[in-house]
Order: C-alpha cells, then sequence, then structure tokens
C-alpha cells in the first residue's frame, strides 16, 4: 500500500501545477512546512554526529558568523512555510496559487541578497491600499510584503491583502515533529482533479497495453505469452480498482524527514488518514490486535520484515483467475519446447494439484486479517530464510502440503519425513537434500556447450562452501501460524523465529523490517563470482561503516485517527556507506572519462 500512497501523492501534486488564477477556496489542499533555524541547527548537529564529521556538526554557527548582522532580523525559533490553494470553477480546477512565509521583521535583507542579479527586477507597487514589492524574474512575477514580523511571498497580489498575524499555526504540528514535511489534504481536492488523476493512470495502462498489440490486425494464435500477458492485465485492473479507492478513501498524506537525535537515525515517515466510514478505516482498523514479529526478532538476521492484510474476495478472484491462466501458459510453453521431454499429463496433473492447494487455502481465508512475515539470515557459512503465515487454517494447511509432497515429488519418502518434532505447539516435517545431488545437476549444466562452465563451477564451490554436505527444509504447523524455512539447520531457525512471535499488541500496529546492509555487503563480497573490482568497492563501501552500524528499518504504527504511520529508519552507517559509494561512483567516472593516466588515491577514513 505504500507504493500506492506515494504514487498517489505525485498524481495529485502533477494535478496541482496548473495555470495559475485567483484563489477563493478557503482551505489549503497542501501545506509545506521548513523547520525553524534551531531545528535546522540540531538537525546538522545530529547528522555530523552520525558521520563522525565535526564541520557539519557547526556549519549552522559558521553560516552564523559569515552572514553576520542579516540574522539580526530572522526569528530562529520559528518555522517556515507555504500553503497551497486551489480554484475550481465550472466543475474543472482552474488555477493554483501559493503563499509561502519566512520568519524574517525586514524583507530588505532579502532583496540584498537580489540586487546584483540584473535578471531580478523591484518595483514598488500599491494593490487597493497596501504597498509591497512586485518581483520579476524572467517573465515570472511574485509579490512580497513584511508583516508582524514576518515576510510572505506569493504569486498573487491578492493572497497578501488579508494575512494572518501568526501564520504558522496553519502548518499545525508538523514544525514540531519534522524537519522538512509536507501535508495534502486529499479530502478537499475538487472532484475534478481527481477524475483527471483517474484518467491519466488509466491512459497509462491503456498505453502500456497497446505498446505490446502485434503491429497487424491478424488474430495470433493463443500461446504462452499471450497467456502471461491476460494474466498481468486483470491483475492491473484490480491494482486501479484499488488505486481509485485510495483517491476516495484517504482523507489526508502527510510526509516527513528529520534526523532524530533520540535513535540517532534519519527517519522518513509516510502518515495515511483514511476518510471516516470507509473500507479503507475499516481495513487499517482490522489490523488491531494482530500478533507481530517482536521489535526484538534476531539481532543476527540479515533482514526481517512483517505484514498484515485482509484477503478480500476480489483478490482472491483475480488470484483464481492469473492462476488458470499461468498454468496453461507453462503448458503451452512446454508443449512447443521441443527439446524438453515431459510427460504432459504427469506435468498438467502436478500444476492441478499445486493450484487446488492454493485454491483451497485463499477461499478458506477470505475476509480473514492474515499476517505474513520472515526473516532472512545472509552468513558466509549459512545462507537461511524463515517465513511465516498467522490467521490460517493450519489443519488443512498441513494435510494439504503433505499430500502434495506425496503426489508430486519422486522417492518423496527417502527425503522427507513427516511428524519428526513437536515443540510448543508446532509440529514439524523435514526435508533433507543432500547438496552433492545439487552439485550432480549443474556439473551436468557445465558440460552443456550453450553453458559457461567456469561461472557455473564457481557457484558450486559457493554452495559447498555455505551448505555443507546437505540443505534442510522443513515447515511447522500450529496455533493457526504456518512456518517455512530452508538452511542448514531449518528447524533451529523456525524455533528462534517463533520464540520471538508471542503476545498480541493491542490498539497498535507495529510490522517491522530491517535490513542489515554492512553485513550484507560484507557476506556478498566474499562470493567467489563477485568480479574482483566490484569486490574491492563493496568492501571499501562496508568498511565505512562501524561493526554495529549499517542498518534500515521499516516499521509502522497505528494512531489515534485510525490512520496508519509507515517510518523509514537509516543509522549514521548506511549515511557513511551512501557517502562513500557515491565518492566512489563520481571518482571511477572521472577516471574513465579523463584524458590522462593520472591514479586516484583514495582514503574512506577522510571526512
Amino acid at each position: 500500500m505504500t507504493r500506492k500512497i506515494f504514487a498517489l501523492l505525485a498524481a495529485l501534486i502533477m494535478a496541482f501545477t496548473v495555470s495559475a488564477s485567483q484563489i477563493q477556496a478557503a482551505a489549503p489542499v497542501a501545506q509545506i512546512s521548513i523547520g525553524s533555524y534551531e531545528t535546522l541547527a540540531s538537525n546538522f548537529e545530529t547528522l555530523g554526529k552520525m558521520l563522525d564529521n565535526d564541520q557539519l556538526a557547526t556549519f549552522p554557527k559558521l553560516l552564523e558568523t559569515q552572514i553576520g548582522d542579516n540574522l539580526k532580523a530572522f526569528d530562529k525559533s520559528k518555522p517556515s512555510g507555504a500553503l497551497i490553494f486551489l480554484k475550481e470553477k465550472n466543475g474543472n480546477v482552474s488555477g493554483a496559487s501559493f503563499l509561502a512565509f519566512v520568519p524574517l521583521a525586514d524583507s530588505a535583507v532579502l532583496f540584498d541578497l537580489l540586487e546584483d542579479n540584473d535578471a531580478v527586477e523591484v518595483e514598488t507597487t500599491t494593490v487597493k491600499e497596501v504597498e509591497m514589492k512586485k518581483v520579476t524574474f524572467n517573465e515570472t512575477t511574485a509579490y512580497v510584503i513584511t508583516e508582524n514580523g514576518w515576510t510572505f511571498v506569493s504569486d498573487k497580489a491578492s493572497l497578501l491583502l488579508d494575512l494572518p498575524k501568526d501564520p504558522a499555526k496553519a502548518l499545525g504540528d508538523l514544525p514540531s515533529k519534522y524537519l522538512l514535511a509536507a501535508k495534502v489534504n486529499i479530502d478537499v481536492v475538487p472532484e475534478s482533479a481527481k477524475k483527471w488523476v483517474e484518467e491519466q493512470i488509466e491512459n497509462g495502462i491503456k498505453a502500456g497495453e497497446a505498446a505490446n498489440l502485434e503491429d497487424d490486425e491478424e488474430e495470433v494464435e493463443e500461446d504462452a505469452e499471450s497467456l502471461v500477458n491476460e494474466a498481468q492485465k486483470i491483475s492491473q485492473a484490480e491494482q486501479l480498482k484499488q488505486f481509485k479507492k485510495l483517491l476516495y478513501e484517504v482523507k489526508t498524506v502527510v510526509v516527513g524527514a528529520v534526523f532524530d537525535s533520540k535513535k540517532n537515525v534519519l527517519r522518513f515517515d509516510l502518515d495515511v488518514t483514511p476518510v471516516e466510514n470507509t473500507e479503507l478505516a475499516g481495513m487499517l482498523n482490522s489490523y488491531k490486535n494482530l500478533k507481530c514479529l517482536a521489535n526484538v526478532i534476531l539481532d543476527d538476521a540479515t533482514a526481517f520484515a512483517t505484514q498484515v492484510g485482509v484477503l478480500e474476495e476480489s483478490d482472491a478472484k483475480t488470484t483464481l483467475e492469473t492462476l488458470s491462466l499461468y498454468k496453461k501458459a507453462i503448458l503451452k510453453a512446454i508443449a512447443d519446447e521441443e527439446q524438453v521431454k515431459f510427460d504432459k499429463e504427469k506435468l498438467d496433473s502436478l500444476i492441478e494439484k499445486t493450484s487446488e492447494v492454493v485454491k483451497k487455502l485463499i477461499n478458506a481465508n477470505i475476509g480473514k486479517p492474515v499476517q505474513s512475515g520472515g526473516a532472512l539470515f545472509f552468513k558466509t557459512d549459512d545462507i537461511g530464510f524463515v517465513t511465516m503465515v498467522q490467521g490460517v487454517d493450519t489443519d488443512e494447511v498441513d494435510q494439504l502440503i503433505k499430500d502434495w509432497i506425496k503426489e508430486t515429488i519422486k522417492d518423496s519418502e527417502k527425503y522427507f519425513k513427516a511428524n519428526v518434532e513437536t515443540w510448543n505447539g508446532l509440529t514439524f516435517n523435514v526435508a533433507t537434500i543432500p547438496t552433492e545431488k545439487i552439485v550432480e545437476e549443474l556439473q551436468k549444466a557445465a558440460e552443456t556447450d550453450e553453458n559457461d562452465s567456469d561461472k557455473i563451477k564457481e557457484v558450486i564451490q559457493t554452495i559447498q562452501a555455505i551448505y555443507g554436505d546437505k540443505i534442510e527444509i522443513a515447515y511447522a504447523v500450529g496455533n493457526q501460524t504456518f512456518y517455512f524455512a530452508a538452511s542448514k539447520d531449518a528447524v533451529a531457525l523456525i524455533k528462534r523465529v517463533a520464540n520471538n512471535t508471542n503476545g498480541a499488541l493491542p490498539g497498535d500496529l507495529q510490522s517491522l523490517a530491517m535490513l542489515n546492509v554492512k553485513e550484507l555487503i560484507s557476506t556478498f563480497s566474499k562470493f567467489s563470482f563477485i568480479d574482483s573490482d566490484m569486490r574491492d568497492t563493496l568492501e571499501a563501501i562496508a568498511e565505512s561503516a562501524s561493526e554495529d552500524t549499517g542498518k534500515i528499518w521499516l516499521s509502522a504504527a497505528m494512531t489515534e485517527k485510525g490512520g496508519c504511520v509507515f517510518s523509514l529508519e537509516a543509522d549514521g552507517g548506511i549515511l557513511k556507506m551512501a557517502q562513500n559509494g557515491i565518492m566512489l561512483y563520481m571518482m571511477n567516472n572521472a577516471d574513465g572519462f579523463g584524458g590522462d593516466e593520472e591514479e586516484f588515491e583514495f582514503d574512506l577514513d577522510e571526512d
């Protein structure tokens, strides 16, 4: 849903950028907030500490020294901001204008900065007995006035005729929460603007479909690709339907960024508030009281995540329709591939049985709030993962899987053992696959002329180094929960994750994803098939973060208004790695485009 909200926000901003006209709407369609000078200084101090850079931490003081007396007219405790207004005429949006304000008691400071620019013209004008400055730059005009310790700027002189004494109140709590923030009040967007957004989305989908059509109009024989395209069309239509719902069921969207000095992280928030008594409001409300992976889950997991969702009947119908089309596409592709010798009837039976399992699981859980989650472990000597689904009929899931394995996997009894252990209400089922079996198949592939044998041999070496003699695949069911894992010791991984899924979190949704980027890069760079130059770059970037940094978190929490706040947090290690990655990239480009053979030296420890 997060991606849909961002797309909706972008589309609405596009809708706002129409030709300007006089504003009559009382409520702003958007508010933009910039923190006070004091907030800015505090954020620079936090950023400097995160990057171990004293120059950044002291930058505001250095700026103060350089600007000097010009700051005397500036109130360091107050924020700056802007309000965006729309006008609707004859059922259509006919214009947009802004009113920006800064806590500057003397606008002459601004004009001193502009006096050396010949392209800028400043003149004094009077509008309805109110004197103001008119500024023209490249045929763009703005009006400026100072009142009650504030300097106001607008593209419309009429907006400067009746000004508030304290415009910061129009920003609500945005300045106190964020360094930079924007709030879009979708509920006050005129119907015509929403219709325009709908049309743009539909036109984009139609344009994509048209690009996939054959140039001629002859009827094309049904093939695997056309079946897949049809399945994608069904999914796109359902996504469009859900997007339209968001357009009319979201009340407000807030996007904000701040350097959090308490956690020492850079945080981005996306705060979504639904319209009361809508499907979206009901969906968010249904997330309450769900069990979630605890925030303290497994420190050595490279990444973990949870998400919740209510399976709607329309979602189920779409999934089942696309499953049917993908089944036909697979069979068609196999039938058309002369080099592949498959028993078509057995393959058809395998796909049908797999589809039946999925259908039963979907139909059994329509209307239920189902939560899924997972953890990824990325180590040089073991790569493993665990997935989890809560809120399902585990008895039916267990039997369906056992039947599927028995009927579809040849000699399954050699590898698969059912009901091997019961632990804390979970029953474990385990399959053990010798890595030599995988290696044999890869070695056969290496002997084929079309394949790169050296690369395949490197992959074999990596598999043997990671897993040794075997790979264990396990699933566990019980307590309306299903776990699936693969690793050297999949059973142990499931138990470790299960230990961190206890207890409900009433009235609050705290799903959380964490990505340990430093560990991920460090491990990935050691793989035998990574190019040596790329390995050196990855190791240099990863080393720029200290041992306990280099992590990204994504969390979500319910709000008192029935909405949800999605938060993305990145620590200092991430910022250091990003900084050094950009510097290395720029240096490599400079080296490639340079005209001489001079070598560059770069010390990652430098600020």
